[in-house]
C-alpha cells in the first residue's frame, strides 16, 4: 500500500490508536506489525513545555524488516506482528 510510495525500503507512520475509526482499520490490515505505545509519547515544543495528546499512538510498519521493528519498539509499548 504506502511502502510501494517511498524509496527507503520502508514506511513508518505515527498515529492516535483510534482502533474505532475505518482509517485505522485500513492501515492495520496493510501493516507488516503495529507498536501501541506504553502511556503517551510526550512531545516537545521549541518554545514551551512538553506536551502530550490526549491519547495513546500507535506506530504502524509497512517494510520487510519485521523483527527489527519488533525488537526496537518493543521496548516502548504492546508490538503486534502479521
Amino acid at each position: 500500500m504506502f511502502a510501494a510510495e517511498v524509496g527507503f525500503g520502508f514506511w513508518l507512520c505515527e498515529t492516535h490508536n483510534s482502533s474505532d475509526a475505518a482509517w485505522f482499520h485500513e492501515a492495520a490490515s496493510a501493516a507488516a506489525a503495529i507498536c501501541f505505545t506504553r502511556g503517551r509519547i510526550r512531545f516537545e515544543q521549541e518554545h514551551g513545555p512538553a506536551d502530550a495528546p490526549p491519547q495513546g499512538q500507535a506506530f504502524f510498519y509497512f517494510g520487510k524488516k519485521v523483527a527489527t521493528f519488533c525488537m526496537v519498539f518493543s521496548a516502548i509499548g504492546l508490538v503486534l506482528r502479521r
